[in-house]
């Protein structure tokens, strides 16, 4: 049988190597885990803003059709709204993935089409208003 008896000198060393190295491993767990925390959280603040994007891209949409089938001006309120947040969500945006370049790609991306999509509302309440207009004009001249 071997005799597996160490002196405490050797006892000491090897245990206070093995707390050493439980402490900096729980260092270590510790930072990453306040890492994945802050990380999860940017994530977790973009996609609560793209939310508020795409809210706000619907919102201009509905808001040009309720136009366009009522013709009231009353219908244009959550167009306006959302054509002035739009860019105050985009300037968050830009702010929270200003240290990703992948993401920075993406929204640079993103943004040219949202921009696109308002502009189609709006030249569809332009039309709207402009065919308004001239059938008001129809209607005042026709009379005589």
């Amino acid at each position: 049988m071997l005799n597996l008896k160490l002196p405490f000198d050797k006892k000491f060393y090897w245990a206070s190597g093995a707390l050493t190295s439980l402490v900096f491993i729980g260092i270590i767990s510790i930072f990453s885990f306040y890492q994945f925390s802050e990380s999860s959280q940017r994530v977790s603040r973009t996609m609560t803003r793209l939310d508020r994007v795409l809210k706000l891209v619907s919102d201009a949409e509905v808001a040009g059709r309720g136009f366009v089938a009522t013709g009231s001006d009353m219908m244009l309120a959550p167009y306006n709204i959302a054509a002035i947040s739009i860019v105050r969500e985009f300037d968050s945006l830009s702010l929270f993935v200003r240290e990703n370049p992948a993401q920075k790609e993406r929204l640079f991306r993103l943004k040219p089409l949202v921009i696109q999509e308002f502009n189609a509302v709006r030249k569809i309440i332009d039309l709207k208003k402009n065919q308004a207009l001239k059938s008001n004009q129809r209607f005042e001249g026709g009379l005589d």
